[in-house]
């Protein structure tokens, strides 16, 4: 069916059902109509009633009931299963340095152990700023330092307050990182709060940049005074790895990281490719060998078009534990989305015949 006709179906459906739904005394509905069974009536008119239970809402993009936006009393919000003030229920471990701050760091976060009943809180404003009087407000990038002692998951949690809407660049400091290219983005495009996870890769330090969403998608300056953020990091344990699948494995995005044991035979080549179907995201691909940071690619995307997958190629040279992580390098949806990732073998060339794509550099 296509979408076209998807569309005209459900508003024959909708149309249909107002008027069978409604018992307006032959005025159409209106001020004081009464609704039948199934309806309600909003404004004058009768609409279906809603199918989610109480406290939620009907998402439409993936037409599942999610929290609702009244699920918490106002002037709180949900924070994992519990409703907290925005204001005062969340209580900062680390507040970003005086403005400006663009040169130096905002502050540092310090990953809690993974056990750690509390995620640690960082809390900050963006409020873009005209130092030299021109005129032309400059946008306003907090970086906080984040460090890891070796391959750790994240769960990174924004709460954004006064309008903000968090976006967030991870970079590392390590050359091997930098030399790759190696970034993880995430923005909120909802309603200032979301969750996140992903692996920060080798051991060593990390900037963690906040800033508006507008200012990331636009490149103008976004924010004010009181448009502020909550970073929530928690540390989550490493998951065992597993073997590819036959096929293909397909599990949402949002999900988290997912570690792949990989065993290469002499004479063959073992290809990890990566996807999601939508320009909005991105998956990234890791090496770990022997627990160790090897090497990282990620979805290639063209401008407003799908682009290249990640791929990962790894043969017999290749000695120790070979893992290859997946997680999100780019999150900008709007929804959640499914990942793909699957395997190939292939024949590794010959002695000489130029280097197949490996673990090594």
């Amino acid at each position: 069916m296509t979408e076209a006709l998807i569309r005209v179906t459900r508003a024959a459906i909708v149309a249909a059902t107002l008027a069978a739904g409604c018992a307006d005394d032959g005025d159409g509905g209106g001020e004081g109509a009464s609704c039948g069974d199934g309806t309600v009536e909003q404004n004058g008119a009768c609409i279906p009633a809603p199918a989610c239970g109480e406290g939620t809402r009907l998402d439409p993009g993936t037409d599942s009931c999610v929290p609702g936006d009244d699920v918490c009393s106002a002037g709180t919000i949900l924070v994992g299963d519990h409703c907290v003030a925005v204001d005062t229920g969340l209580d900062p471990d680390a507040v970003e340095a005086e403005e400006p701050n663009d040169a130096d760091v905002a502050g540092t976060i310090v990953v809690p152990d993974a056990d750690a009943a509390d995620p640690f809180i960082a809390y900050g404003c963006v409020e873009p700023r005209d130092p030299d009087g021109d005129g032309e407000y400059d946008v306003d990038l907090d970086a906080w330092t984040v460090a890891a002692a070796g391959p750790t998951i994240i769960e990174l949690e924004s709460v954004g307050v006064g309008g903000l809407a968090p976006a967030f660049g991870l970079f590392g400091r390590d050359a091997r990182l930098v030399v790759d290219g190696w970034t993880r983005q995430a923005m909120d495009t909802a309603d200032g709060h979301s969750v996140w996870r992903l692996l920060l890769p080798a051991a060593g330090e990390y900037d963690l940049v906040v800033s508006d969403a507008r200012t990331v998608l636009a490149g103008l300056p976004a924010g004010g005074p009181d448009a502020c953020y909550y970073a929530l990091v928690r540390q989550l344990p490493l998951p065992e790895a597993v073997a590819p699948p036959a096929d293909v494995d397909v599990f949402a995005l949002e999900s988290g990281v997912r570690f792949y044991a990989i065993e290469v035979a002499a004479g063959e080549v073992a290809r990890l490719i990566g996807e999601t179907p939508r320009v909005s995201t991105t998956l990234g691909l890791t090496l770990l060998v022997d627990g160790q940071y090897d090497r990282s690619v990620a979805e290639q995307v063209m401008r407003f078009t799908t682009g290249l997958p990640a791929e990962m190629d790894i043969d017999a040279t290749v000695a120790g534990e070979i893992v290859i992580a997946v997680d999100a390098s780019i999150d900008f949806g709007f929804a959640p989305v499914e990942a793909r990732v699957l395997e190939r073998r292939l024949a590794a060339p010959p002695p000489g015949a130029g280097a197949a794509a490996t673990g090594g550099r």
